[in-house]
């Protein structure tokens, strides 16, 4: 899904209606986002970058399959959006009870959980996920407004990563791409 430009200018100028959940999102950050996904090459108009001598070519890595657990639309398309441009196939479950039929079909480089959630919420899904060892704990990304004490005990008993919404997209995408990176480097490492 894209973002729609009403959307867009009503994200600019703050007229989203509020919801549970909010997010910093700055039309600048969206335009610095992509020059860091795609950075300007030091090669002239017309010349093509050229690789080290005598390194082999790169094979393009298959795409990292991401799943996302929020029962907000507009937090999902959010993601998306933040997200779509990284070699990644995503995914989206609406609760828990969702998210956890995709669990068991099939194996996610990340899951990216809502805590608070209709018929199965984030705690009661990470605990199934936990006994039956579908996911590892580290390719598991929490996202929450809620900072009680009782959330964050939870969040740090988990050895998940997490973070507290209103997330900076900037920030979140980094984090992202370093999680994926460190559980890809750990996969290769003996």
């Amino acid at each position: 899904q894209k973002l729609v430009p009403d959307e867009a200018a009503a994200m600019a100028q703050n007229r989203l209606p509020k919801r549970h959940c909010e997010f910093c999102v700055g039309l600048t950050e969206w335009s610095l986002l992509e020059w860091r996904r795609n950075p300007p090459t030091a090669t002239q108009p017309g010349e093509e970058a050229s690789e080290a001598p005598g390194a082999a070519p790169q094979q393009p890595r298959p795409p990292d399959r991401i799943l996302i657990i929020d029962d907000d639309d507009l937090t999902a398309i959010l993601l998306r959006k933040v997200l779509e441009t990284e070699n990644c196939v995503l995914e989206v479950a609406n609760d828990g009870k969702e998210a956890l039929q995709k669990l068991m079909d099939r194996r996610y480089a990340l899951v990216i959980c809502d805590i608070h959630m209709p018929n199965m919420d984030g705690k009661k899904l990470f605990r199934f996920i936990d006994e039956h060892a579908l996911e590892s704990k580290s390719m598991i990304l929490f996202m929450t407004g809620d900072t009680s004490a009782e959330t964050r005990k939870f969040l740090e008993s988990t050895g998940c990563h997490y973070m507290h919404k209103p997330i900076q997209v900037l920030q979140f995408a980094s984090r992202v791409r370093e999680i994926l990176d460190d559980n890809r480097a750990s996969a290769q490492s003996p």
